[in-house]
């Protein structure tokens, strides 16, 4: 029997948002900043770090010493 394998290389909303703001900065169609332009990826990048120091509290909650 064959094993099926699924891949999820996807670009994702926030890589197409972002991708869009650029495109869009760069041909001047828009007058914002750069912090702006690259707002979803800090986004999900700051999503993502919370999730990991929530992880961590979370272990060294429960390897608490009573």
């Amino acid at each position: 029997m064959e094993k099926s394998s699924k891949s999820n290389c996807g670009i994702g909303i926030t890589g197409v948002i972002t991708a869009v703001l650029i495109a869009l900065k760069i041909s001047g169609m828009i007058q914002c900043t750069w912090w702006f332009a690259l707002m979803p990826l800090m986004i999900g990048i700051g999503i993502k770090l919370l999730i990991l120091l929530l992880a961590i509290l979370y272990v060294k909650w429960l390897d608490r010493r009573w």
